[in-house]
């Protein structure tokens, strides 16, 4: 069995919701046991701690400003150089004359139902907007939550 180390902000939703599907198939299903599930009780001082803190330390949302990058800017999309889109403001994009927000793009571009992470997929003037976004907020791993598989 391999061990995963994930921040909890870096789980795609596909990822989270794998983690609770598999909880609910073990601990409702298979032990037929229909109550709430995620009552805390189960939960170490540790997971209780990491949960506290969680609440109150949150990374920033992503804002094109802060990473350094300016109006104009042209993102680069990782898995087609052909795709690009131009930063309209902190938040926004465009891409083909809309504005939208990246995670909606990536969102299209991947054919994705549910929202991603859009950070990986992205680069701007080379460097990866994954890597610019942890280099504003760097991870500190006593912040946040550390997810096994």
């Amino acid at each position: 069995m391999d061990i995963l180390c994930k921040h909890f902000d870096d789980l795609s939703r596909e990822e989270l919701y794998g983690i609770l599907q598999l909880r609910a198939e073990v601990f409702v299903v298979e032990q037929d046991c229909p109550y709430q599930d995620l009552d805390g009780n189960d939960l170490d001082e540790l997971d209780k701690a990491a949960m506290e803190k969680a609440k109150t330390t949150r990374r920033p949302p992503l804002n094109y400003f802060t990473m350094g990058l300016n109006v104009g800017q042209v993102l680069v999309y990782t898995e087609d150089p052909s795709v690009t889109c131009t930063v309209v403001n902190g938040r926004k994009v465009s891409f083909e004359g809309e504005e939208t927000s990246l995670t909606k793009l990536t969102m299209k571009l991947l054919n994705k139902a549910v929202a991603v992470q859009p950070t990986p997929y992205w680069t701007a003037n080379g460097k990866n907007l994954n890597e610019l976004y942890n280099e504003v907020y760097p991870i500190e791993d006593d912040k946040y939550l550390l997810i096994y598989d």
